[in-house]
């Protein structure tokens, strides 16, 4: 009788546990249409399983099962540009067995407003990137050493990542908070964290994408092609 009750036990609270996350879920979700509702962009809470098919980057070639939900999307006018934006959730599964792992994080992708622009990635630097120089794969350097000790920068074109990472950027970057952004395709992919985002930070990513847009110095601009549609 005492192992019935035992189970009873389990089975309810798990069955208070899933609801307490369902209720969760749902008011998250409805603060997150609410940021969308002030930022001009469509909402769409449900699974798309193709969303890796659309970008690039790193993060959406990882693992497996991959899944996007509460889904941003639309157009954005950012520093005088129309902007095309795509913010989610964003969840793949790599491992199996004991080591088998579900990640889950939250993105902000954000269509360049020029053509042609050379890959490029700017993220904190771990540990790990000591390895990864010990072994050759070294990220680029500048003039700043505090620079180069806490940020690992790589380019498909070096001119251009020093273009961008001028010292005016350094100093907008080192003030921080400064989550990671990956361009890849003309599309500037922007991590924050590694967890999923709150709502107020799916509604500051545009802001800080507009801030590091801004910084991008008047004759790199003049060099590259301009997309089509620039409102002002």
């Amino acid at each position: 009788m005492g192992q019935f009750f035992g189970i009873l036990l389990l089975v309810v609270l798990g069955g208070a546990l899933l609801w307490a996350l369902s209720i969760g879920e749902r008011k998250r979700r409805e603060e997150l249409e609410a940021v969308a509702r002030r930022l001009g962009l469509d909402f769409d809470p449900r699974v798309d399983r193709t969303i890796h098919r659309a970008f690039g980057h790193s993060i959406f070639k990882s693992g497996r099962s991959r899944k996007a939900t509460n889904n941003f999307s639309g157009t954005m006018t950012i520093r005088g540009y129309p902007v095309e934006v795509r913010m989610a959730d964003y969840q793949y599964e790599t491992g199996g067995g004991k080591s088998h792992q579900t990640h889950r994080l939250s993105f902000a992708c954000f269509l360049l407003p020029f053509i042609g622009t050379p890959d490029l990635l700017i993220r904190k630097e771990g540990l790990g990137d000591k390895v990864l120089g010990g072994l050759g794969f070294d990220d680029i350097d500048f003039e700043s050493e505090e620079f180069s000790r806490r940020f690992w920068v790589t380019s498909s074109d070096k001119r251009y990542a020093y273009d961008v990472v001028h010292p005016g950027m350094m100093e907008f970057l080192l003030k921080g908070p400064t989550p990671r952004a990956e361009i890849v395709g003309d599309v500037c992919l922007v991590l924050e964290g590694s967890g999923r985002w709150d709502p107020d930070t799916f509604e500051g990513a545009a802001g800080w994408f507009g801030e590091f847009l801004q910084r991008w110095p008047p004759h790199l601009i003049e060099q590259l092609q301009p997309r089509p549609g620039r409102s002002a």
